[in-house]
C-alpha cells in the first residue's frame, strides 16, 4: 500500500523520513534483511528511501489524454 502525504518543505522530507524511520525500530517496527550480496538491508513498515523526486512509482494502467494516445503491444511479439 502506498500513501502520499502532502508537505509544505520538500527539503525537509529526508529528515522526516529518518525521523519516522527510527521511531519506528524504537517502537519494535524494523527489521533486518540480508541481501543475495551479503549486504545487510535495514526495514521497517516505512520505506525510508523514498523521499527523492527521482523515485517513480507505477500503479495501475496509465490515464492518456489527447495528443497521447496508449498503442496496445502484443505479448507475443
Amino acid at each position: 500500500m502506498h500513501i502520499y502525504l502532502h508537505v509544505l518543505a520538500g527539503d525537509d522530507i529526508p529528515r522526516t523520513l529518518a525521523a519516522l524511520s527510527d521511531r519506528l525500530w524504537l517502537n519494535g517496527c524494523g527489521w533486518l534483511v540480508v541481501g543475495a550480496a551479503g549486504q545487510v538491508l535495514v526495514r521497517s513498515i516505512v520505506d525510508a528511501s523514498v523521499g527523492t523526486p527521482e523515485r517513480l512509482v507505477f500503479e495501475g494502467a496509465p490515464v492518456v489524454e489527447p495528443p497521447l494516445a496508449r498503442i496496445a503491444v502484443r505479448a507475443d511479439r
